[in-house]
């Protein structure tokens, strides 16, 4: 792993884990909404999975180091616990407030299939790079639930709101999120195709949406409590 690499890794893994470590001591709290509890666990997930990884790579064996860091390690599923997390938090905490799947909000559910339609095609990108085919499935298990998230988030920024201003309160967290898995998923895609310096940018850019995608959750979560 080259030097840049290795510190946009660092870089990464301290915000993700500065972002979990401030949701976790927030939203767990007395009449904090579940929703931001569970952006909570989202944030901290990455931030297991990246020190899982970060420890991997200064301490493994270097005859074994490569084939673990670039084929499968437990530290990925960090992602697949990053994403999961939001997909439940928008789906199983804010759609149902949000969409009363009426007809007349039926155009904005068809708009949202954008967001799922251009982060598969990212992933596509990915995955027929080259990889070997247990690589190929492995990229698609971490990153169906990012797909996932993408339509729901992509749904909540733009259908109008009907429910005492939920939608209108968390905005801004909805694109942050959007803004968050396109940078993973092109940061995957980059790194696939040897793009250092473009993966280690990307790989920055990512950690510092996680605060901010926080920082939104809190605000919304707040603004509806009232």
């Amino acid at each position: 792993m080259e030097k840049i690499e290795l510190i946009s890794e660092i870089v990464k893994t301290l915000l993700f884990a500065m972002a979990a470590i401030w949701g976790i001591a927030i939203s767990f709290k007395k009449r904090s909404a579940l929703f931001l509890q569970i952006v909570a666990c989202a944030l901290a997930c990455m931030a297991l999975g990246n020190v899982f990884t970060f420890v991997l790579q200064i301490t493994a064996p270097q005859d074994i180091l490569s084939d673990m860091v670039n084929g499968f390690n437990i530290g990925l599923l960090g992602s697949f616990g990053l994403f999961a997390f939001l997909f439940s938090a928008s789906f199983g905490q804010i759609d149902g407030l949000g969409d009363d799947r009426s007809k007349e909000l039926r155009k904005y559910r068809f708009i949202a299939l954008i967001a799922p339609v251009v982060m598969s095609a990212i992933l596509a990108l990915t995955i027929f790079s080259g990889t070997e085919p247990e690589m190929q499935i492995m990229y698609v298990v971490l990153y169906v639930p990012a797909i996932l998230a993408s339509y729901y988030n992509l749904k909540h920024l733009i259908i109008p709101d009907i429910d005492d201003g939920i939608l209108s309160a968390i905005r801004k967290y909805n694109l942050t999120v959007l803004i968050m898995i396109l940078l993973t998923l092109i940061s995957a895609a980059s790194k696939q195709y040897d793009f250092t310096v473009i993966y280690a940018v990307l790989n920055v850019l990512t950690g510092i949406s996680a605060p901010i995608v926080f920082y939104f959750a809190k605000r919304g979560s707040e603004a509806w409590l009232k």
